[in-house]
């Protein structure tokens, strides 16, 4: 039996045992069909080593280009060469080419190999689609934000803010709440 727990209680440290983890499986552990374009969007920098060769070579000779003509050539043909390439690339892609002995391979060649072999199991991402079977009369209640829509939308028929003559009328004070996002309605205290 261990007493380490009924001795340290008065002190409220950590704990000396490990804490206990548990998986807990919210997809199924498969390959998906596909692949998302996030990675695509960062790129490395091209041309920068010439870049910095070429603003080095000009304040070294007080920004006189005559004196630079290596380095700006070098510039050109390197920014020339990327070009082409960020072209042939990009018709790549729209094709869905498989460029062998890739050493990477793009958003829409991955997603074409994985057509080529697709994962007969279930569905793999959670989806916020309504599926066919359901009416369009009830609720999405898997919705991330149902429930705080829902109770908005009880408190807009009641909170909504009212006009100037009613307010004059009946003595009412309009206030917004900013921390629950609505308008709210009080008796002026005379």
């Amino acid at each position: 039996m261990l007493y380490t727990p009924i001795l340290l209680k008065r002190y409220n440290c950590r704990r000396i045992l490990p804490k206990e983890w548990y998986f807990k499986e919210l997809l199924p552990m498969t390959l998906g069909n596909k692949v998302s374009a996030k990675s695509e969007r960062v790129r490395e920098k091209v041309c920068l080593h010439e870049l910095s060769l070429l603003l080095a070579c000009l304040k070294k000779t007080e920004f006189d280009n005559q004196q630079c003509t290596a380095e700006v050539k070098n510039f050109n043909d390197c920014f020339v060469r990327e070009r082409q390439s960020m072209l042939q690339l990009k018709q790549a892609v729209k094709e869905g080419l498989l460029i062998p002995n890739a050493q990477r391979l793009t958003f829409a060649q991955v997603n074409k190999l994985l057509a080529q072999w697709p994962h007969p199991g279930a569905k793999t991402t959670r989806s916020r689609v309504r599926p066919p079977w359901m009416s369009y009369a009830d609720p999405m209640a898997s919705h991330k934000t149902f429930r705080i829509k829902q109770k908005l939308a009880k408190c807009m028929r009641v909170n909504r803010p009212v006009p100037q003559w009613y307010r004059m009328k009946t003595g009412n004070r309009i206030r917004y709440n900013a921390k629950r996002r609505h308008w709210r309605r009080t008796k002026l205290k005379l």
